[in-house]
C-alpha cells in the first residue's frame, strides 16, 4: 500500500497568485488564506510549520528533496515579463510550476531560473 502523497498540478489563475497556487498543490486554501493580493515570502513565514531555509546560492543541489520545498526565484528574463520573482515547488527532481506545469528539475533551472531567492520547507496539509 502507497500512502505517499501526491502533489496535483494546478496552474495560476492571475499573474499575481502563483503563491496561493503553490500552497493549493500542497492540499492548503492558498485562495482562502491569502486572497485578492500576491504572496510574499512573510506570508509563507506566517504559516505554521514552514522552515525558511538558509542555502548559499547555488547549493541548493545538497538539499533534500524528498519533502516539498516552495522556491522563490527571480526569472530568467524570457520567461515571465513584468514579474520580478515567482514562486514554485521543487519535490525530488520535479518543479511544480503554477506558470508552466511539471518539469523536471534540470530543464527547469536551465531555462527559467535565474537565482533561487529564498526556500522554504511547506509540509503538506493533507
Amino acid at each position: 500500500m502507497n500512502l505517499e502523497i501526491k502533489i496535483q498540478q494546478k496552474l495560476q489563475e492571475t499573474n499575481y497568485d502563483c503563491g496561493q497556487t503553490c500552497l493549493e498543490m500542497l492540499g492548503y486554501d492558498g485562495y482562502g488564506m491569502f486572497n485578492g493580493r500576491e504572496m510574499d515570502s512573510n506570508d509563507f513565514r506566517s504559516l505554521q510549520g514552514v522552515e525558511e531555509v538558509t542555502v548559499p546560492i547555488g547549493q541548493e543541489e545538497n538539499l533534500d528533496y524528498s519533502f516539498p520545498h516552495i522556491w522563490l526565484i527571480l526569472p530568467k528574463a524570457r520567461f515571465v515579463s513584468g514579474t520580478s520573482a515567482h514562486f514554485v515547488i521543487r519535490h525530488r527532481d520535479q518543479i511544480y510550476c503554477p506558470r508552466v506545469g511539471t518539469v523536471n528539475y534540470q530543464e527547469y533551472k536551465q531555462k527559467y531560473v535565474g537565482f533561487v531567492l529564498q526556500e522554504f520547507l511547506v509540509p503538506f496539509k493533507r
